[in-house]
């Protein structure tokens, strides 16, 4: 079974390391944040979220690969996601983190790759991608816009059913313009653009109505239970989501890694990720 996903960055690893008295749960390491700490007694905990996701497949922690679990929360609903591949499959469970009902249960079929002829995207995650320029070059020609009349807002190399994509996000005039974009081979895996309602984002806005990076990097502790002096900012940025102004906010401790996006504005969180440190990765 493959190890939770880690932060590459040697930093991070030799934090992760001061840390390796983990909670073991069903043979899965997790490591505590202060997150966890703070709402444990509310929360059935991600290793039981785990567990159950892989009882509703009818599979066991040794019959799975790439096992990978998030808490996350959403219109004030917290839940755990839980993702992982057997045989020829993907699966995706949203599972509720309070009473551990599963929201949402997806399976599907691990298509094969065009590049390798026999192999699957899960089973081939070590091969080369392609870089985030190729991605977005993609997106342009796909979309038939020009770069000089194209504005990115999003470009981002994340997971999606088990597999590495980049979520590219453009707008071209009054047309925002969305793509996922499969890392291993470039192939457009969904895409969307969307008018309605669509606001182009004035970039001569004042800065002054906004809350301020401070501000913003404060509140973003405050939801994560952690405090200034054990938390490392990789990331403070302004910028556009949806055509709203968001600061994007990344930050680690010595367990777990957060990341948030919190509306320049009104300092709502918008969208907030936990990624737990493995400490049973291998560090060479």
């Amino acid at each position: 079974m493959k190890k939770f996903t880690n932060v590459s960055n040697y930093q991070k690893k030799l934090a992760a390391i001061a840390v390796c008295g983990a909670l073991v749960i069903s043979g899965v390491s997790f490591s505590m944040s202060q997150a966890d700490a703070s709402t444990s007694a509310a929360l059935i905990g991600m290793g039981k979220g785990a567990d159950i996701a892989l009882s509703d497949a009818g599979l066991k922690e040794n019959q799975v690969n790439d096992l990978t679990a998030k808490y996350r929360t959403e219109n004030g609903l917290s839940f755990y996601t839980v993702t992982f591949t057997s045989g020829s499959y993907t699966y995706e469970y949203r599972v509720n983190a309070v009473d551990g009902s599963i929201l949402q249960a997806d399976r599907n079929a691990v298509t094969q790759e065009a590049e390798t002829g026999t192999t699957t995207e899960s089973q081939t995650t070590t091969t080369k991608k392609i870089t985030k320029a190729k991605a977005k070059s993609i997106a342009l020609k796909h979309a038939g816009v020009s770069a000089s009349k194209a504005t990115f807002v999003k470009a981002k190399l994340d997971y999606e059913d088990g597999r590495r994509v980049y979520e590219i996000e453009f707008y071209s005039g009054n047309t925002e313009y969305d793509y996922e974009i499969l890392a291993s081979n470039g192939k457009i895996i969904s895409y969307d653009k969307d008018i309605e309602n669509y606001k182009i984002p004035r970039k001569n806005t004042s800065s002054s109505t906004y809350i301020g990076k401070a501000k913003a990097k404060s509140i973003a502790l405050k939801d994560a239970g952690v405090s200034a002096s054990s938390a490392t900012f990789t990331k403070t940025k302004l910028d556009y989501e949806d055509g709203i102004r968001v600061y994007e906010i990344e930050f680690y401790t010595n367990s777990a890694e957060y990341e948030y996006e919190i509306n320049a504005k009104t300092g709502k969180i918008r969208d907030m990720d936990v990624e737990h440190f493995d400490c049973d990765d291998d560090w060479d």
